[in-house]
């Protein structure tokens, strides 16, 4: 009841998304990417089983709101429980990742000296990857603390003692291929806790903390001919950076089809593909008659339908790339619905 903002996925990129509490609108704006938070308008305030929705708006079109609403929790009691560190706790880690949290949780890390070194707001899910600044010291203990609701965590979590970075880090991986205007870049092999900055030949470079081993950049549309690489380092500590093999970008071409993913089952609301790249539109069809318009939040995705899936019915898809004009791919294989 007292998040602020909803998290959104599968929007097409250019749309515009509403936000609905029992059917009325109460949020929303224009989507950048298919994964996005949403702020609520001033002055709204969820309630418990409150059913929250969404639609998108694109080419004049309005999409059917959630088939499947997320319901509102009950307001949390007093005292709050505990959060925990869910990431590996590294020697001049430069984010962590806080986990049990109610969900529109503000987060608040602090030291011994009571001094804060990092906040943020909890997802839907409880989690959230907080920054630490300065980054963590050799050995140093930080205070982990949720409050939501005017409610507050009765004692601070302490993380765990740090463990020491590697003296020569991994070489990152930058995952390839790449195509031009695709405007997510994977990078794997990754200490949690590591400053990454990807580099481009052909744009600016970009800089996160992560808090798991691999994460994606969301980045302005690639071009052809150009090199990425990615850098992962602990600033200010023994551990030596590591620089990725470079990966060139090539031509905008059509992408690889898509997967769908059986079995599927009558009166099914949702379809499951695989192979996908992340940010791409994507079209699923129902004996060959077009039922759902989306964006790729990840490669493997579960995306809602206009209409049920029906007995027998073969079902396919396509993805695009994100160029002007776009290029689609040739369609996925074919699963029946049993």
């Amino acid at each position: 009841p007292c998040c602020g903002s909803v998290r959104v996925q599968n929007q097409l990129i250019g749309s515009v998304v509403a936000i609905l509490r029992n059917g009325a609108s109460v949020g929303g704006g224009p989507a950048t990417w298919t994964d996005q938070t949403f702020p609520l308008d001033t002055g709204v305030t969820l309630n418990p089983k409150d059913d929250i929705t969404a639609t998108q708006t694109s080419g004049g079109q309005t999409s059917g709101a959630t088939p499947v609403p997320i319901v509102v929790q009950s307001k949390p009691t007093a005292p709050l429980g505990a959060v925990t560190f869910a990431s590996p706790v590294v020697d001049c880690s430069n984010a962590l990742l806080i986990s049990g949290a109610v969900p529109g949780a503000q987060i608040t890390l602090t030291d011994s000296l009571s001094h804060t070194r990092g906040t943020g707001i909890a997802t839907q899910d409880g989690s959230v990857g907080v920054g630490v600044s300065p980054q963590l010291g050799h050995g140093e203990i930080l205070n982990a603390s949720q409050t939501a609701c005017g409610l507050s965590q009765l004692a601070p979590t302490p993380s765990p003692p740090p463990i020491a970075p590697p003296p020569v880090l991994p070489m990152p991986v930058v995952e390839a291929p790449l195509f031009a205007c695709d405007q997510a870049v994977t990078v794997d092999g990754i200490i949690p806790g590591a400053q990454v900055t990807l580099n481009r030949t052909g744009g600016s470079s970009e800089t996160g903390a992560f808090v798991v081993s691999s994460e994606y950049f969301n980045v302005s549309p690639l071009k052809p001919g150009e090199t990425v690489t990615a850098i992962q380092t602990f600033p200010n500590c023994e551990g030596k950076p590591a620089t990725s093999l470079p990966v060139k970008v090539g031509r905008a071409q059509r992408p690889a089809p898509p997967v769908v993913i059986g079995p599927l089952c009558p009166g099914g609301q949702s379809v499951r593909l695989t192979k996908l790249t992340v940010g791409a539109p994507v079209k699923i069809f129902q004996n060959g008659a077009l039922v759902g318009q989306a964006g790729a939040a990840k490669t493997t995705d579960d995306f809602y339908i206009s209409e049920t899936l029906l007995p027998n019915a073969k079902i396919t898809a396509i993805q695009s790339n994100q160029c002007k004009p776009q290029k689609w791919s040739g369609t996925s294989n074919t699963v029946r619905v049993d």
